[in-house]
């Protein structure tokens, strides 16, 4: 299957071989997914599966690598990654991609403008897109923060990412430096500490850190990584954090010190993972 991924506002060129698409929302994955690309293969055609990502897919309930892992299983030929900004009509897609034809959800939001660009060539399933109970054992699951059981359902872990933004640096004051992350506010994760791997651009190793999913005094759901054994400034850089392990719930603290000891007892706690991991 081929992978790629397009940010609009690059205006790539591309060569693509024609190929008919499905607007088949991959994010939460289900048995209709897996029927309107069936729907699609029928025509006998290489089918492209179209996933705009919004908000860095912080509220998915199954990350890119899942959805990849499902995607290769279902036989779709192309994945195509769009990250959605609202800028470009739909006519650009379909010249851009070289999609003969597209088949989407009754319910598709946007399907009044789909039919102004590809006619008759836009086939209309025939059944809703809507959450099944496999999506409410997935979002059960980021509730509980069970990565074992993610883990075992996808053969894959949950990543999420985004760009560093800047916090109140009072880590780095007590020598816990953090990237931090503002997330979606309906993010179905769990809040509190994980173990976590960061991948950030142009390197090829994979850090590990700890990272807390919290809500801050500016009521902003972030997650904040502290990347062991790094020093190097990250601000405004795209990174990838894998999450590993659930290591605790979220405790309230009285001042910087108790903060202080309580994240030593967690790195500490979470290094003796790493070894058993290694």
């Amino acid at each position: 299957m081929i992978e790629i991924k397009i940010n609009p506002l690059t205006r790539m060129m591309l060569n693509l071989k024609p190929t008919l698409g499905v607007i088949g929302y991959p994010e939460q994955w289900n048995n209709l997914t897996n029927e309107i690309i069936n729907e699609a293969k029928k025509n006998n055609q290489p089918v492209t599966l179209l996933y705009f990502e919004k908000d860095y897919a912080q509220n998915n309930l199954l990350s890119y690598e899942a959805i990849v892992k499902k995607a290769e299983n279902a036989g779709v030929d192309q994945l195509i990654t769009v990250y959605e900004n609202g800028f470009l009509p739909l006519d650009y897609y379909k010249h851009l991609f070289n999609l003969s034809n597209v088949v989407v959800f009754k319910n598709e939001s946007r399907i009044e403008e789909l039919q102004k660009v590809y006619n008759n060539n836009l086939t209309i399933f025939a059944k809703d897109n809507i959450l099944e109970p496999t999506n409410l054992e997935d979002i059960e699951i980021l509730n509980n923060a069970d990565l074992k059981k993610y883990k075992q359902k996808y053969n894959a872990n949950y990543f999420v990412k985004g760009f560093v933004g800047e916090g109140q640096k009072l880590g780095r004051t007590i020598g816990y430096p953090t990237a931090n992350l503002i997330f979606s506010n309906d993010t179905k994760l769990k809040q509190g500490v994980y173990l976590v791997k960061v991948k950030l651009p142009n390197d090829e190793i994979n850090h590990w850190g700890m990272a807390v999913l919290w809500k801050n005094p500016l009521d902003q759901i972030v997650i904040e990584t502290n990347i062991f054994d790094f020093s190097k400034d990250i601000y405004k850089s795209g990174i990838r954090l894998e999450l590993i392990k659930y290591h605790r719930e979220n405790v309230k603290i009285k001042n910087l010190e108790e903060l202080k000891s309580l994240l030593k007892k967690d790195e500490e706690e979470l290094k003796k993972i790493i070894k058993e991991e290694v």
